[in-house]
This record gives C-alpha cells, sequence and structure tokens, in this order.
C-alpha cells in the first residue's frame, strides 16, 4: 500500500502490535492480534480498541477518527511482518459486522495489484468455501498468505 502507516509496536513473537491512532477525535489506543485457530496452518487477525483501563479490549467500537488508511497500512504492515515470521502460516480476516468485511474487501480491492506482489489472497465464502480474490466477492472473510 502507498499509504502512511502508524509506527507500530511489535511483540517478539509478531502476534501482538500495538499503536495509537491519531484524528479529530483524539488519540485512540489501537491493537491488531493474531492468534491460533482450530487449524494450525491458519491464524485468526483482529483489529481492536484498547479501552482506557489498558485492560479492556474492544472490536465493535467505531472509531472515525479520519485515519481509515492510515490504520489499515498498519494492517498491511503487521500482516507483512507475521508472515515474514511465519511464511507457512495462513492469516484469517473478517469484520465483526457485514459493512466491516465489505470495508475491508473495497480496501483490498483498492490495493490489489500491489498487495497481490506480496500475498496470496483468497476471499471466504460463509461455508468456509474459498476462491482467489475478486474485487466483487461478496465474502465473509479473507486468507492471506505470503507468496
Amino acid at each position: 500500500m502507498k499509504h502512511e502507516s502508524y509506527e507500530a509496536f511489535a511483540a517478539d513473537d509478531r502476534k501482538r502490535f500495538d499503536f495509537t491512532s491519531v484524528g479529530p477525535r483524539g488519540t485512540v489506543a489501537k491493537r491488531i492480534l493474531i492468534g491460533p485457530t482450530s487449524d494450525e496452518t491458519i491464524f485468526n487477525l483482529g483489529l481492536v480498541d484498547v479501552l482506557e483501563d489498558g485492560i479492556t479490549l474492544d472490536d465493535s467500537r467505531v472509531t472515525n477518527n479520519g485515519d481509515r488508511d492510515k490504520i489499515l497500512a498498519t494492517v498491511v504492515k503487521a500482516v507483512l511482518l507475521f508472515t515474514e515470521r511465519y511464511p507457512s502460516q495462513w492469516l484469517f480476516l473478517e469484520g465483526n459486522t457485514p459493512a466491516r468485511t465489505r470495508l475491508y474487501r473495497m480496501a483490498i480491492s483498492l490495493h490489489f495489484a500491489d498487495l497481490s506482489e506480496i500475498f496470496v489472497i483468497l476471499g471466504v465464502f460463509a461455508n468456509w468455501r474459498f476462491e482467489p480474490f475478486r474485487s466483487n466477492g461478496s465474502y465473509a472473510g479473507f486468507l492471506i498468505a505470503k507468496k
């Protein structure tokens, strides 16, 4: 992606990335978490807000801080760092709502030429069937791996 990303503090295992969103609504602590699934070759990627107590995580808040592209570029950077460390692993990404999943599809579509040079991207349907990503696909989520 050609967008600027946030500087994210990455855990040594490249499965947790902390950064701060900055915009008109102030600063919001964010975290990218990568965790295991029941399939040992697939990890789940989540983007959450870290609430004021520093402990509670919320994946349902809509920050609207005017920095969507910068946040998504930060997620791409985290995916790249994770897949460089774990090249045989896949990452599964889905929104917590259909609208958020659609936002991810639109962002992938917009930057697909650049992203597809680095990653294999599959669109995943609700029945866990998948296909090579298409910009007009109606997906429940996405699988991403390093080429």
